[in-house]
């Protein structure tokens, strides 16, 4: 029998921090160019949540011109994540711990840093299993396929980056729309590739 491995993603799945991520996002570049271009940019912004932070970053410095710092862009809106309250989606953390135990692996594009000083307030995490920016998930997760080959690879997310990262790496993904910054889209995207999309891990069942 072909073991099944969970991975699981962390804004809107573990920590309901998405609109968090805007608020500092938006704080972020408000200071550094018209309302438009930061308009534009926050949206941008939301819908492609899953893609590294860098990637971001550098998106805006791009559109911004007037030689914006990346590292310091990136740097300034760690500190602002770091500074705000992400409330813990009880009902998937608990079902996390059901499904993988105290030791899951995790695969984000938010900073590494953060995750491994964020996930062991609520995991009892090794931080080799927690993956963050600046890689790419695309990466992490061929890469865990590659390391794991006769399992079975399963990833949970809640962004349409995710799914198309999945399908880079060539593993199945769940769709969760309770907690995800672009609910619609992503049930839309998930039934066209007939993925499974529930509203939380509640509602998965492993068999």
């Amino acid at each position: 029998m072909i073991k099944t491995t969970y991975i699981y993603d962390v804004d809107g799945v573990v920590f309901d921090s998405n609109l968090n991520k805007i608020q500092a996002y938006h704080e972020l570049l408000l200071p550094l160019g018209p309302q438009d271009k930061v308009n534009a940019l926050v949206e941008n912004f939301r819908l492609n949540f899953g893609k590294t932070r860098r990637w971001h970053m550098e998106f805006a410095a791009d559109l911004l011109g007037n030689n914006v710092n990346i590292d310091l862009l990136t740097d300034n809106y760690g500190k602002k994540m770091e500074a705000m309250v992400h409330p813990l989606i009880q009902i998937n953390a608990r079902r996390i711990k059901e499904l993988s135990g105290e030791n899951p692996i995790f695969v984000s594009g938010s900073s590494k840093a953060e995750l491994d000083i964020l996930l062991p307030k609520h995991f009892v995490c090794d931080q080799r299993n927690i993956f963050g920016s600046p890689d790419k998930k695309s990466f992490v997760l061929s890469r865990l396929k590659e390391l794991m080959p006769n399992e079975t690879l399963l990833y949970f997310g809640d962004s349409i980056a995710d799914i198309e990262a999945c399908d880079v790496a060539g593993i199945d993904c769940v769709a969760l729309h309770g907690f995800s910054a672009h609910s619609k889209r992503l049930k839309e995207l998930a039934n066209k590739k007939n993925l499974l999309c529930i509203e939380n891990l509640e509602f998965f069942n492993e068999h």
